[in-house]
Parts: C-alpha cells; structure tokens; sequence
C-alpha cells in the first residue's frame, strides 16, 4: 500500500469524533438526570454490551453503562488536549484510561493527533513528503521520495523497534521498508511493523462493528493495510502466504467499496498480480493487471508488467522441421 497523508485519515475519523463526543454527552446529561456518579474501578463493566441470555439489563446496568460512555468522552477530550499542548506525558496516560475502559476505537482515533517521540515526527515528515511525490512529476518526484526515505530510515535508527500508537505511522514506515527496502530485515521489519498496524484496526473495527457503526473508509483502509503485510510476506520469498494475505486484502477491499467506501486501488491489483505471475499463473496475472489499469489507466508499473508478459502468454509458434543435409 502507499503511504497514506495523515490530513487524510485525521479527516477520515472527524465524523466518528463528533458521534463519540455527542454520545459521551448524552451519557453525562443522562447520569445528571439520573443522580448516578462515577463509578469505582470494580463497578465499570468491561463494555457495556446486552447480557447474553438477551435479558434487558437493569435500570442500575444501564446507568452503569452511561458512566462509563462520559468517562470516555471525558479521557479523550483529555488526551486531545494534551496533545494539543505536546504534554506526552498526559497524553500517555488518558490513552491508558481509554485502553482500560476498553475503548479501542477511539484510543485509535486520539492517537492520530500526536507524535509521541522523534521517530514519529520523522515518519510524519516523511508521509508528506511522499504524498507530494505522488502529485508531483520527474526530478521534483525523485527528490521527495529520496527526502522522504531519509525521514523513514532516520525514524528507525531513532527508534529501531518504533512502537507506535498510530496504525498509519506503522504502516507507512512498514510499506516503505517492503516497497524499498533492500535486505532480509528489512522485509522482515515491515512485516513486524504492517501486522501491528494491522492489529491495531482489527481491534477498533471489532469494537465498531459490536456499536453497528463502521465506517466503509475505515474498512477500506485496513485492506490497504492488510496489502502491506502481503507486500511484505512477498519481499521475503513467502509467495503462498503473501496470496493468501492479497486475497483476503482484496475482498475486503471490494466489500467496503460495495458498501459506499473507496474504489478498491490499482496497487492492490497489481500487487495480487505480482504474486500471481511469481507463481507462474500468467492468465491470472494479466487479469490482475488488466483490473489495475482499469481502475488506475496511468498505473505504469501495471502496464510495464502486462507488457512484459504478453510475449509469454502468446502460443509458442510450431517449429519448421529440419531438412537433411545433402551431401555433396
């Protein structure tokens, strides 16, 4: 996957910002009309949900639950704004109140507000400077990805294991080492750094899909995060496994784009080409490409590899037989 423009994600989760604030709202008016206050440690449930057997929980569960909503609200306006004040410290432990109370979805969000060391403000740099890389062209394109490969390498050597909060920073320190790193642990790193990221999503995602409330943006960008580990698995030789993984990122991909999310990228297409054609499918392959360039017709990397194997789709031209020597 490329590198993902923080601005991009940041807007992709005000919507679900605004929706958790207003609930924890609702939650506190809901407690001030009740007379409930805070509870103690041991009274919070561990997430709110409907008991099993399907029972309508009591009047004292539901006020429970109330408490516990106002008191995310309350530790993630906390960490924004220690982040907004670059007190680390602060912001460290609301998003370990967040985690406590079980709210993984928005610890992820907050955590998109913040750099937490140098190694993340390096990997922050870098993102931009990849995205316009994107947008640019020739030799300005080339400077950017050479500039935006120094943060990233900067960003490991500051912290060579780089445990981030963030699953965008994950990843695209991890998409970088698996598109242009060049040894065994590089490829290695990515792995490691793409499956946290990956982790860190399914996490929030199965905590949004219990609310019924997930985003088919947010579905889309764990298929690109999954098409990272793929790429990765893939740059190590392990071409069953990487399959395996493009498929599954596919899927997804296609699921959220059904559901109103974006169109399903041409890397992702030509990704699964790649593994495909490793693993001498051709016919396959050139499906793959011929889709990544119908999503993306200037994907060239795509058109370079469809080209590449047409010589070798062709059928092989039978052989004239050869004519016995005459002897003289």
């Amino acid at each position: 996957m490329q590198s993902l423009p923080t601005v991009f994600v940041r807007h992709l989760f005000a919507a679900a910002r605004g929706i958790a604030l207003s609930a924890a709202v609702c939650a506190v008016a809901l407690c001030g009309v009740a007379g409930c206050s805070t509870p103690d440690d041991g009274a919070v449930p561990p997430n709110g949900a409907v008991p099993p057997n399907g029972a309508v929980p009591p009047r004292e569960s539901v006020l429970r639950a109330a408490a516990r909503a106002a008191l995310i609200g309350k530790f993630y306006d906390r960490a924004l704004w220690a982040a907004e004040r670059g007190n680390i410290p602060a912001f460290r432990a609301a998003h370990g109140e967040l985690l406590r109370l079980g709210a993984k979805s928005e610890a992820l969000m907050v955590a998109q507000s913040v750099a937490l060391s140098p190694a993340e403000e390096a990997v922050t740099q870098a993102i931009v400077l990849d995205s316009g890389a994107q947008r640019a062209g020739g030799a300005a394109r080339d400077e950017l990805r050479a500039r935006a490969a120094q943060q990233y390498r900067r960003a490991l050597q500051l912290a060579p294991q780089f445990d981030s909060l963030d699953p965008i920073k994950l990843n695209a320190l991890g998409y970088f080492l698996a598109e242009r790193g060049t040894t065994a642990e590089d490829f290695k790193t990515a792995e490691r750094l793409t499956r946290a990221a990956l982790r860190l999503l399914d996490d929030a995602l199965a905590q949004q899909e219990q609310r019924g409330s997930v985003a088919p943006l947010v579905r889309a960008l764990r298929a690109e995060v999954r098409d990272s580990v793929a790429w990765a698995l893939f740059r190590q030789g392990r071409l069953n496994e990487a399959l395996s993984e493009q498929q599954r990122a596919l899927k997804e991909a296609r699921d959220s784009e059904a559901k109103g999310g974006t169109v399903v990228s041409a890397e992702i297409y030509f990704h699964l080409g790649e593994m495909l054609r490793a693993l001498g499918r051709l016919s396959e392959a050139r499906a793959q490409y011929q889709a990544a360039l119908k999503a993306d017709p200037n994907h060239l990397l795509s058109r370079r590899a469809l080209q590449s194997i047409e010589p070798q789709q062709a059928e092989p031209r039978p052989s004239l037989p050869q004519l016995p020597t005459q002897r003289t």
